[in-house]
């Protein structure tokens, strides 16, 4: 009789389970309608789901075609069981025709040796292919972290190009570049630094002067976002340092795409996870010791340190 009841346990908690799923067949059906172009279904893949304490879904995804990724086209989609909420898409509509040639010349080793040039050589049987167009390499010559490549479709003007995507975190930390490559003859299409850097401006001790950078009086209300009235005391960008400019109160800055429960909140259920700057997508920390392990985090808590209103 225990073992019954076990597994009708089970049955009814794999039930729900399955049932808390994102359709696809209706996330499809509302990127279609969203897109408004006859004829055109677009092909796409989820990159992640959040359920929140009351059992909504926020679906996260990437257009794709001929199941590669196609790069900055992304799409988020509010759910309540299959009721569709909001839709946000920046889809290549009719990409197909944008397409001149699909062929990747170059390896994705090859695509990586260009960004390393003479610091090693990659070969393809290094790199591990966990899936299909995406892969990876532990090199402690180039990087403490892993390497990651795939493959991507990148818009260039009025044209679609097969790239690469490459993500290389230097060894002396000062780099974390993000590198589009064009996958036909190697060059460099667009690249960002996910290290950001501040360049601290000498100063008499006499003649300190604030800058004339105005300090940004950000207050964001979106219609359609979930705010979380949070308020913070800050020095906003662009001021670097008390050297530049005054501190200033933002409100509500967490964007509601990139952070749909603000910025501590990790799960949706009610309350923070975290009280110091460290949330969803971000863990801020000083590292004194140039070691890359986090170290103190100023904390919301302590009003001295990281005031709020």
């Amino acid at each position: 009789m225990r073992n019954l009841a076990t597994l009708l346990c089970t049955l009814i908690f794999v039930a729900t389970i399955a049932s808390s799923e994102p359709s696809k067949a209706v996330i499809r059906d509302h990127l279609t309608a969203s897109v408004s172009k006859l004829g055109f279904i677009p092909q796409f893949r989820i990159t992640n789901t959040v359920v929140t304490s009351s059992g909504a879904q926020v679906v996260y995804g990437v257009q794709t075609h001929l199941g590669i990724d196609v790069f900055n086209s992304n799409f988020v989609i509010a759910m309540n069981q299959n009721e569709v909420l909001k839709v946000s898409q920046d889809f290549i509509v009719n990409i197909e025709n944008l397409i001149q040639s699909k062929q990747f010349g170059l390896s994705a080793s090859e695509a990586l040796n260009i960004l390393v040039k003479a610091k090693t050589k990659v070969a393809i049987s290094d790199l591990q292919e966990f899936s299909p167009g995406f892969y990876e390499l532990q090199n402690s010559v180039l990087s403490d972290e892993t390497i990651k490549i795939r493959k991507i479709w990148v818009l260039v003007g009025n044209v679609v190009i097969p790239s690469y995507d490459v993500s290389l975190y230097e060894k002396n930390h000062k780099h974390w570049f993000n590198t589009r490559i064009d996958a036909s003859n190697g060059s460099i299409l667009n690249q960002n630094d996910w290290v950001v850097s501040c360049q601290t401006h000498s100063f008499q001790k006499t003649k300190i002067t604030h800058l004339p950078y105005a300090p940004l009086q950000t207050s964001i209300s979106k219609k359609d976002k979930m705010t979380t009235n949070s308020s913070y005391t800050v020095f906003s960008r662009p001021i670097e340092s008390p050297n530049h400019g005054g501190r200033s109160t933002v409100l509500n800055p967490d964007d509601v795409d990139a952070s749909p429960f603000g910025w501590h909140d990790t799960n949706g259920a009610t309350g923070p996870e975290y009280s110091i700057t460290r949330g969803n997508n971000v863990y801020a920390s000083e590292d004194k010791d140039d070691d890359n392990i986090p170290g103190t985090s100023p904390c919301r808590q302590c009003r001295s340190y990281f005031p709020r209103e």
